[in-house]
């Protein structure tokens, strides 16, 4: 007696969501682009073009100063308080 063979039933894969279709197609002009850099050379001097405005390296540099001002500023308070703290031990209080 033989079994009767059942069909067997290929399962359907979900289809790609649009965001992975998206990403796949990212990826592959990644690598595309990639494969076309045969010097790094190039690539980095491509980069080297790009200059930082100077309002943001002089917004850096007043942030900077600003920083190194509360520094010395909190550098003398500490000294301050620690000579008090010093006399009131000297003095008993």
């Amino acid at each position: 007696m033989e079994t009767p063979e059942t069909p067997e039933v290929e399962a359907e894969e979900p289809s790609p969501s649009q965001e992975e279709v998206v990403e796949a197609e990212q990826e592959e002009e990644d690598v595309l682009q990639a494969e076309e850099v045969e010097d790094f050379g190039d690539f980095f001097r491509e980069c080297g073009e790009f200059r930082i405005p100077a309002t943001v390296l002089a917004a850096r540099r007043a942030a900077n100063e600003a920083y190194w001002a509360f520094d010395r500023a909190m550098q003398d308070a500490e000294n301050k308080v620690g000579l008090a703290i010093q006399h009131s031990v000297l003095r008993g209080a």
